[in-house]
C-alpha cells in the first residue's frame, strides 16, 4: 500500500471494524453507520487529535479510495472538523 500524506486539516483514518473494537460481530446494516476509525496520518494543521487515536467522526467531508491502486478501501480522509471525539480506554462518568 501507498502511503498517503494529508496536507492542511485532513486526516487519514481507517475504518475499525465492530470485530476489531470489541469482539462481538455486528449485523452489516449495523456496522455501516457506525463511525468509529483509527487515525493513520494527520495534516500539519491538526492539532486535536493525533496518529494512532482511535475516533468517533461525522464526515461530512469525506474523500474514500475505493477503486485507487495501492490503496486500501478501509481508508478515508476526513476533516478534523468531522471528528466529534476521541475514545479512550475507561469507563463513562
Amino acid at each position: 500500500m501507498k502511503k498517503i500524506k494529508p496536507l492542511g486539516n485532513w486526516v487519514v483514518v481507517k475504518r475499525i471494524s465492530s470485530e476489531e473494537e470489541s469482539g462481538i460481530v455486528i449485523p452489516g446494516t449495523a456496522q455501516e453507520s457506525r463511525a468509529t476509525s483509527k487515525v493513520v496520518a494527520v495534516g500539519e494543521e491538526v492539532t486535536r487529535v493525533k496518529g494512532g487515536e482511535s475516533i468517533v467522526a461525522i464526515a461530512q467531508h469525506i474523500v474514500k479510495f475505493q477503486n485507487t491502486p495501492d490503496v486500501d478501501e478501509n481508508y478515508f480522509m476526513i476533516k478534523d472538523c468531522d471528528i466529534i471525539g476521541v475514545l479512550e480506554e475507561g469507563e463513562m462518568k
